[in-house]
């Protein structure tokens, strides 16, 4: 059994004490000297030092008209060591900055680094001159990440800078230093049930107090408090004081909810309205762009639904999913980060609770044993529930009238009750900058911060399935998957071998419990998040339910489906089914929980009592995001709809009541495929030369690199040659010089990659820009799809005949992410196979001479392949062959002649 608390929680609690105490900064300059300007205790990725680590660091600055010598001056973090780093003899020009890293590595080869390092917790600075006595010192308390302290000019103030400036002057934006007092506000943050009278008063006396009620920041420029201020409908307040325009304290935010409450607790989101709609750097204006570059800071703020105040914390905010961002309503992404208060959410949000396991980080885990219970959460989604919303209204294809927004609630819960470790969630009713926002469901997100809250390892693998959120791409689960599919587990010693690489509890529930919910298309190929510890004795793959929104929706998602088609998850199911051991426990598995957590009255119970939190709100979410008149019309849709949804579990029930047999899972399977010809390619000519053309030659990709080994094995003579950079050879003369072209789709200059078109050498490209005449699409931006198959359409062609036409042929054996071509007519351009993934295209080819769309003729024998270049690193021996015969034919060789 742990400690209740550990020798090292109780030094961090006695440090944490100690640094309380600090305050604000305290800096002291003797002379007009030298000074200490800024300095950084917290370093994660401002600046890198000459070894590229984010060390700390100090900088020094010379405000006077003349030189200073630096020899013999000393900086220090004990006071009663004031020697401790001596700086190396130098001289420091008037008005020159100086970083010194506070390293630890005691060095000056080409930067300077001290021999000591700061403490992100409160630290002492001191700055001594060659007679010993202090030059300069600041001394401060608790830092947050990437924030740096800074002097203002000409005075002993000291600030925060969010954004730092080291080796420069001090001007950007300033902030009150961590631990700064706030403004008074009288009443707080709650619910109110008519107008209310605000009062704001100063921490400090000399100050001015500032205000806002739309979420801006405020500042001098705004309205300043003068006397007490009425609020007469729902708003946010924001406050900070001013003492001659410099901030002395936080910025205090409070929420203000007018109005009967709606019986859910509330999200409040403040930040300023250019944070969200400025055209170029709001994120909500740019709800397409993704990463930290597009994460603004904001106040979260979690209130009862009477009004009592949870939380109140900064965090960043981002926009969050995929087709949601081509609504109206948003989904959310909030990061819990030092830059901007605490580095994780402690509160209860789920339940009273503490979750099982541990978290990720020491103080983490000290403020759980030091709380007595809580819940610490790194990340946090609201997710708007486009295709389970009234957001649905907004595509053409979306079921609307089915929407009863409870669906991926009410499957994750499902797997948790499963006995499955699974996503927490509730429904929230947001507020952005003080306006009705709408019904959220606010969950956790997974990914290794969530797993290493639920399981006692930190360093995860997580491969997600899902449009919007990246391709997927982990090799170990890569030659897991790819050993699973092919090995015949029908032997014992060879299932026994993938339960031990596999959670096979894990797995079997995920796959009944979406077979029985009858995900639609984007289930198997999408939806799926499976993870592994990189560590421990445990380090099998497990599966988590996720984006469930489309369940409930399809009627062709049978068992028979899913195993005979050419999914991933379809294909390892199918192969474990092999295994009569495994039928067993899967249809004893099917039957246990249909008897149990799947049981028709207890489902419909969940339901219920997830359609009896919202209910109460569905007519204010309505109001707020449906044209209808009458939002009474809305609420009784939703009603039937959810009446039909629980009328449907029988069925559902019945579906997967049908897989309790063993048996018939073995009569189900689809027969094992053959192995694959594995025999080499046919060498090309002697002295065939092919020129690569690739985006960035630091940046080859593993596809890109996989085509040159496979060319050079054939006998070629390839050249990578570099498009980007300004000196990039001449189109024309790389032809020239070329027997065939291949154009990686990791080149991004389109008008650049064009000209290769207009050469005479045969071309090969996987990019649809080349046959457009007004390009739509770029390498980087296309629309996502997770098929790997192509069917053959021609099957006269030199290039596909003799290959499969009766069946689709696997391009390659996992997901992956592809661009999408529009249809290029034209005489002498023909259409070779067709990509089963909604009709798009999968390979064209032009004779030279032959017209394209955009009006001009191939000056060559052309191929553009619809999948991804990097694929080619995993195709299947059909899908390799595939391309050596497109090679050949380029080339004008006899289909599989080579030399």
């Amino acid at each position: 059994m742990r400690p209740l608390i550990s020798p090292r929680c109780i030094l961090l609690l006695g440090l944490l004490l100690v640094t309380l105490t600090i305050g604000t900064p305290v800096a002291q300059a003797t002379t007009p000297g030298l000074l200490i300007t800024e300095v950084q205790a917290a370093n994660t990725r401002t600046v890198a030092d000459d070894q590229g680590s984010y060390s700390d660091w100090i900088e020094l600055h010379n405000p006077t008209d003349t030189p200073i010598s630096l020899a013999g001056y000393t900086l220090t973090d004990d006071p009663a060591q004031p020697a401790k780093w001596s700086l190396p003899a130098s001289t420091l020009a008037p008005g020159a900055f100086l970083v010194v890293w506070a390293s630890g590595l005691d060095q000056a080869p080409n930067d300077w680094h001290t021999s000591f390092r700061l403490n992100r917790a409160g630290e002492y600075v001191g700055l001594f001159g060659p007679d010993g006595q202090l030059v300069d010192t600041v001394t401060f308390g608790p830092q947050l990440t990437d924030v740096s302290l800074g002097r203002l000019a000409g005075s002993n103030r000291w600030v925060a800078f969010p954004t730092p400036t080291p080796g420069a002057a001090n001007t950007t934006r300033p902030q009150a230093v961590p631990g700064a007092p706030q403004v008074l506000v009288t009443p707080a943050s709650g619910r109110f049930a008519g107008p209310v009278t605000v009062q704001l008063e100063a921490p400090v006396g000399s100050a001015t107090v500032y205000y806002t009620l739309d979420g801006a920041d405020p500042t001098v420029d705004g309205q300043a408090y003068t006397a007490p201020l009425a609020v007469t409908e729902t708003a946010v307040l924001r406050a900070v004081a001013l003492d001659a325009g410099v901030p002395v304290s936080a910025v205090t935010t409070v929420t203000y909810l007018l109005g009967a409450t709606r019986g859910l607790p509330v999200v409040s989101l403040t930040t300023d309205p250019a944070h969200l709609w400025d055209k170029q750097t709001g994120i909500y204006a740019n709800a397409q762009q993704r990463g930290r570059a597009w994460e603004r800071p904001v106040t979260v703020q979690g209130l009862s639904p009477e009004g009592a105040v949870g939380f109140s914390v900064a965090a960043g905010l981002r926009i969050h999913g995929n087709i949601s961002r081509n609504t109206p309503k948003q989904s959310f992404r909030l990061y819990f980060r030092g830059e901007y208060g605490p580095r994780e959410l402690e509160y209860p949000l789920f339940g009273p609770e503490p979750v099982t396991g541990q978290s990720r980080t020491d103080r983490a885990r000290c403020g759980a044993a030091l709380a007595g219970q809580g819940q610490t959460y790194d990340r946090l989604v609201l997710r708007s529930g486009a295709q389970d919303s009234w957001q649905c209204s907004h595509f053409t294809w979306c079921p609307t009238a089915e929407v009863v927004y409870v669906r991926d609630q009410l499957v994750r819960d499902l797997h948790g009750a499963m006995g499955q470790i699974a996503a927490q969630g509730r429904w929230v009713e947001v507020y952005l900058n003080g306006v009705y926002w709408g019904l959220y469901n606010l969950t956790e997100r997974i990914d290794d911060a969530f797993l290493a809250t639920h399981f006692d390892h930190d360093d995860w693998d997580v491969v997600v399935a899902n449009t919007g959120e990246g391709p997927v791409e982990n090799v170990a689960w890569e030659e897991f998957a790819g050993w699973l599919i092919e090995a015949d587990l029908s032997e014992v010693a060879r299932y026994e071998q993938a339960a031990q690489q596999l959670d096979i509890a894990s797995f079997t529930s995920y796959v009944l419990l979406n077979l029985w919910a009858r995900q639609n298309e984007d289930w198997p190929e999408e939806n799926w998040i499976i993870a592994r510890p990189r560590e421990g004795a445990d380090q099998r793959w497990r599966f988590f339910a996720w984006d469930a929104e489309a369940t409930f929706m399809g009627t062709e998602h049978t068992f028979e489906r899913v195993v005979t088609g050419d999914t991933l998850l379809g294909q390892v199911l199918a192969s474990l089914l092999r295994n009569a051991q495994y039928r067993a426990y899967f249809a004893a598995q099917a039957a246990q929980h249909l008897a149990g957590v799947l049981d028709t009255a207890a489902v419909r119970e969940r339901l219920d009592a997830l359609a009896a939190a919202l209910r109460p709100a569905m007519a204010a979410e309505a109001a707020r995001w449906l044209p209808e008149p009458e939002p009474a019309v809305a609420v009784a849709r939703w009603e039937a709809a959810l009446q039909r949804l629980s009328n449907s579990l029988a069925d559902s029930a019945q579906r997967l009541r049908q897989l309790s047999d063993p048996e018939t899972l073995r009569q189900l399977l689809p027969p094992r495929a053959a192995p694959e010809d594995s025999a080499p390619p046919p060498p090309l000519p002697p002295g065939t030369r092919i020129a690569l053309i690739v985006d960035h030659l630091a940046e080859l990709t593993p596809g890109d690199a996989a085509i040159v080994a496979h060319l050079a094995a054939r006998g070629a003579m390839v050249t990578v040659i570099e498009a980007s950079d300004g000196s990039a050879p001449d189109p024309t003369q790389v032809a020239a010089s070329h027997d065939l072209l291949l154009l990686s789709s990791s080149i991004i200059a389109l008008d650049g990659a064009a000209r290769y078109a207009q050469t005479t050498t045969p071309l090969i490209f996987w990019e649809p820009f080349l046959l457009e005449r007004h390009p739509r699409l770029s390498p980087r931006g296309g629309t996502r799809s997770r098929q790997t198959d192509i069917r053959i359409v021609d099957i006269d062609h030199p290039i596909t005949a003799g290959l499969p036409v009766d069946q689709p042929l696997r391009v390659a054996r996992w997901t992956d992410t592809l661009s999408v071509a529009w249809q290029t007519s034209g005489p002498g351009v023909q259409v070779l196979a067709k990509h089963l993934f909604r009709g798009n295209y999968a390979i064209l080819v032009a004779e030279a001479g032959a017209e394209l769309s955009n009006g001009q003729r191939a000056p060559a024998r052309t191929v553009f392949w619809f999948w991804h270049h990097d694929t080619f690193r995993r195709s299947t021996g059909e899908a390799v062959r595939l391309f050596d015969r497109a090679v050949d034919w380029a080339l004008g060789l006899s289909p599989d002649a080579g030399a």
